[in-house]
């Protein structure tokens, strides 16, 4: 075991470099916890980790293996126009492909054979309370593991049982950060009480589900009138 010198995670990997323990570098798949040997003596700050493969610069371009059979699998080779002058490349930390530009700024993708990992919440920060006699708004933030293409927010009075739709939205991310103003649809502030959230997301690639996270936010409404409504 050891301390790693430099750690890299990108959706369901993470790459490690041990030089110290004379370790081969290698890149565990996190659900299955394979590990996967890669075919290189360690070096540092030229290798960058993407979903399921991995791109190495060396003397001569770039080499992309493929992680995702379980195994370092070399998939493509660059040509060296990839390292003159006035050239760099990346991976999409979302999973998508490597990118490199030419001496002339051309860029140049790369595609990986197999699929991504699925969409997933990586993180959330969601207020847990929300008056609405003091501020105007409600944050919601959620981190995504990818690019959707489509998202909800719900809301649901555990009194009684009533589901609001408070936000929708199109494209995003990486981030999802809908202010709830504490209103539904029509304008019309909701009853004061206790709420679970929901937030629903798809896709952008199309594989796999949808995603969902929720939690749990008290709201306090301004003095309107009117009584909540009944559990049915």
């Amino acid at each position: 075991m050891c301390r790693p010198s430099e750690s890299q995670v990108s959706g369901e990997w993470m790459y490690g470099l041990c030089p110290a323990a004379m370790e081969s570098p290698a890149v565990r798949h996190l659900p299955s916890h394979t590990l996967v040997s890669l075919p290189f003596a360690p070096e540092s700050g030229r290798v960058h980790l993407g979903d399921g493969y991995l791109v190495r610069q060396t003397n001569t371009g770039l080499e992309l293996y493929n992680l995702r059979s379980g195994k370092a699998v070399r998939e493509s080779g660059i040509a060296p126009e990839s390292l003159t002058y006035g050239s760099d490349w990346t991976v999409d930390r979302f999973g998508g492909r490597l990118a490199y530009t030419d001496a002339s700024q051309t860029v140049h993708l790369v595609g990986v054979t197999g699929n991504a990992s699925p969409l997933a919440a990586i993180d959330q920060d969601v207020a847990v309370t929300a008056d609405f006699r003091q501020v105007k708004t409600w944050q919601a933030r959620s981190w995504l593991s990818k690019p959707v293409s489509s998202w909800k927010l719900t809301v649901r009075n555990t009194s009684s049982g009533i589901t609001t739709v408070v936000r929708t939205g199109t494209d995003a991310r990486g981030l999802i950060a809908p202010e709830g103003d504490g209103k539904s649809p029509t304008g019309t502030y909701l009853f004061s009480g206790e709420y679970e959230w929901t937030l629903t997301a798809r896709p952008a690639d199309g594989r796999g589900a949808e995603v969902s996270t929720s939690g749990t936010v008290s709201m306090t409404r301004p003095p309107t009138g009117g009584r909540p409504p009944a559990r049915p």
